[in-house]
């Protein structure tokens, strides 16, 4: 009788033993397949990238990649991506779409002080000259968190509409270039961005361009 149950606690051990290995083999596996899915995901979030075309330009643009692209940072930080939307190859004379996605949280005060600021630093004129401008920015503005989304569709010098988040919010009706050239003027204070989303540079969602915000 010892003998035998001898045998059984070997037995049982020797299983107790082979399990961990199994776990361990199953892990691996595991791993494995979860790997040789890695190239076909980034594939897929690429693609499903290149088709993302933001709602508010259903019926204002065929294509379905930004025209450009560029990041705005401080220091370490992304401060909010730039797309530029257009189906013409320049934008000087066509409709055309500036969509800023946040990954910072700003107040409605700071974009609407950021605004007028540098559109009194561009054109050298008093922040004063620009009363009605900041009142109509202040009803069109949001406060933003990472992820809002704020588009400006230029339908031409005198009318420029806004959207936060897909939703119409208002439109400016004066200083509408002056307002873009924020972003896309000569005077920017980030000029190669402004030549990034001009000349068609938008390399994926994950674009790392560099500059700091305004």
């Amino acid at each position: 009788m010892e003998i035998i149950s001898d045998h059984r606690d070997q037995r049982s051990q020797a299983v107790r033993i082979r399990q961990p290995e199994a776990t361990l083999r199953a892990r691996i596996n595991r791993h494995i397949r979860f790997r040789s899915l890695v190239p076909c995901l980034l594939l897929c979030f690429t693609l499903a990238f290149a088709g993302d075309r933001h709602p508010e330009y259903s019926g204002r643009v065929e294509a379905h990649a930004p025209k450009g692209c560029a990041s705005y940072k401080w220091l370490f930080f992304r401060l909010y991506r730039a797309e530029l939307w257009s189906d013409s190859k320049t934008v000087s004379e066509a409709d055309y779409g500036l969509t800023l996605i946040y990954d910072y949280e700003f107040s409605r005060h700071d974009l609407v002080w950021a605004s007028i600021s540098e559109m009194a630093r561009i054109s050298n004129r008093p922040k004063s000259d620009f009363k009605s401008v900041r009142l109509r920015l202040e009803e069109i503005m949001r406060g933003v968190s990472k992820g809002d989304r704020f588009t400006a569709w230029r339908v031409s010098e005198n009318i420029l509409e806004f959207f936060f988040n897909g939703e119409p919010v208002g439109a400016l009706n004066q200083d509408v270039d002056l307002f873009l050239a924020i972003w896309l003027g000569e005077k920017s204070r980030k000029p190669e961005l402004a030549r990034q989303l001009l000349e068609g540079n938008c390399k994926s969602s994950v674009e790392t361009g560099g500059g700091q915000a305004k």
